[in-house]
């Protein structure tokens, strides 16, 4: 199994940006070095012969090496000399049984270059805003499926691990998880030919008015749970040989140019042109599985040699695959397709909540957040929308209690009833008088869905009227129509009014009388 070496990019870090960290990230990757060990000692300095080694102090740091059949870690490394200073296993200072001479054949295990990225760029939100791209060469690797350059979001602080990150909208925002962002006229990622990449958990975006691509490699990249927001580009992502998973991608032109050996797995690309396909692929055997293709004049410019099927698209025809959503509307789809104000989270009622097919293999069962998706019919798209469970929160407790009950002394006993019993009840004697009784505690709703209050007046007398709000703690998140006569009510409190609640185990309803 490869190595994992871990470089943390952030202030006060393993390096200050990313151009830092890729411009160390040339290791070299194959498993067995073709030059040899310099002459060396009993000490645990060890001088490696190679120029193409002349790189940065910690560009060994982490990895272990093998000499004359014993293996180390190295502790770190001096370009200036190339003189790695080693150690044993568990990383304490030691010496070789016996000194190994000059000749004397070396391996480096196979490694993954990690670049974890804090929240912690010059912008606002912690945002990386970058005026030139960020260049991965890769001049040394020998790189595949299981060594590779991976860059990802730091633990905890990806948009997907946000603890609002079921009502915050999906779509681009800084404030919402570590992000990177293209100031200058540049590419932001240009990534070698030949190499593997891996990019996850990040969000991504372009500069305005500048048509260049986020990604732009000729090598295998995969691109999972990130959020790729390209604003005027002509090609938001330009890689020929790609995996996308699990990601989102939104654009003002074509977004994504490929061919025959890229994938895309539960995955939604939007573009607001009307003159362009949605991606460019070109060449057999594309495989296209649970993606939303929203936008443009055509779902590819070609569509003879793909395999794909379950994908969903605004267009009369996805143009190939099989069991398929066609002639969709976007905004029907999602949250928001508004140009400044995009939430790519699923609808309720969409085409798209369970027209999937499973994907585990790729997505692992899981959305772009992290959400579990349905193991037999999953959504269409980045978003998984999770069958609605419906549950009710009835009056447990009295807050405060200025109408009158019916009998008794509890007020929210006369309210509670499952189906309902003008037997007892509780009513006004002036207005301007308020009652308020607790709820149940109940979690969060699904993401995109409304919580309804359902009440019911009986007949109110002297020309008396009610007015019911929903209230967390003491701020009241909606209050519904002033009623006056008999009836069956329901207040919807839409998902971006609910959002203001704090505390799902302190709701209330409070109920005030007028004249």
């Amino acid at each position: 199994m490869p190595t994992i070496v871990t470089r943390t990019i952030g202030t006060s870090r393993d390096y200050s940006s990313l151009q830092a960290w890729s411009d160390a990230a040339p290791l070299d990757l194959t498993t067995t070095r073709s030059n040899t060990c310099g002459s060396g000692s009993t000490t645990s300095a060890v001088v490696l012969d190679s120029g193409a080694n002349s790189t940065t102090n910690d560009f060994y740091k982490s990895l272990t090496i093998t000499i004359a059949g014993e293996e180390r870690l190295i502790l770190s490394y001096v370009a200036a000399t190339r003189t790695a200073t080693i150690g044993s296993l568990n990383g304490s200072a030691a010496t070789f049984t016996s000194a190994p001479s000059s000749g004397v054949a070396y391996t480096i295990n196979d490694v993954i270059w990690k670049g974890i990225l804090y929240k912690e760029g010059a912008g606002t939100n912690g945002e990386w805003t970058l005026s030139a791209r960020v260049t991965c060469y890769g001049a040394n690797h020998t790189t595949d499926a299981t060594r590779y350059i991976w860059l990802t979001a730091a633990p905890g602080a990806s948009f997907s691990d946000n603890p609002n990150k079921l009502t915050n909208a999906l779509a681009y925002n800084a404030a919402n998880g570590v992000a990177v962002r293209m100031t200058g006229t540049e590419k932001v990622f240009e990534l070698a030919n030949g190499i593997t990449f891996r990019f996850t958990g990040l969000q991504i975006q372009g500069k305005t008015a500048q048509p260049l691509y986020a990604f732009n490699a000729g090598g295998l990249v995969t691109v999972e749970n990130c959020i790729v927001y390209m604003p005027d580009a002509n090609e938001a992502v330009y890689l020929p040989q790609a995996r996308y998973v699990n990601s989102l991608f939104y654009s003002a032109a074509l977004v994504v140019t490929c061919t025959a050996d890229s994938s895309f797995y539960a995955s939604t690309l939007y573009t607001t042109s009307t003159t362009t396909p949605v991606i460019n692929t070109v060449g057999a055997g594309a495989l296209i599985y649970d993606c939303a293709f929203f936008g443009g004049n055509a779902v590819s410019s070609s569509t003879s040699f793909m395999t794909a099927s379950n994908n969903a698209t605004n267009q009369a025809s996805v143009g190939f695959g099989t069991a398929n959503q066609v002639g969709l509307t976007a905004a029907s789809q999602f949250q928001s397709v508004t140009p400044g104000s995009e939430d790519f989270r699923v609808r309720t009622g969409a085409a798209l909540i369970n027209n999937g097919i499973r994907q585990q293999v790729y997505t692992s069962d899981l959305d772009i957040v992290g959400s579990a998706r349905s193991t037999t019919t999953p959504t269409i798209g980045a978003w998984e929308f999770g069958a609605i469970t419906y549950t009710y929160a009835r009056p447990t407790s009295d807050i405060t209690t200025q109408w009158t009950p019916s009998t008794g002394t509890d007020h929210f006993a006369l309210i509670d009833e499952t189906t309902a019993n003008d037997a007892d009840y509780i009513f006004a004697t002036a207005g301007g008088q308020t009652d308020e009784v607790k709820l149940a505690a109940m979690t969060a709703p699904k993401s995109g869905t409304s919580v309804d209050v359902q009440y019911r007046v009986q007949g109110v007398s002297g020309g008396g009227k009610v007015t019911l709000s929903l209230v967390c703690n003491t701020t009241v998140i909606a209050t519904d129509a002033i009623r006056s006569f008999d009836g069956d009510y329901v207040l919807t409190v839409a998902p971006a009014t609910w959002a203001a609640v704090t505390d799902w185990s302190n709701m209330r309803l409070r109920f005030v009388s007028s004249i």
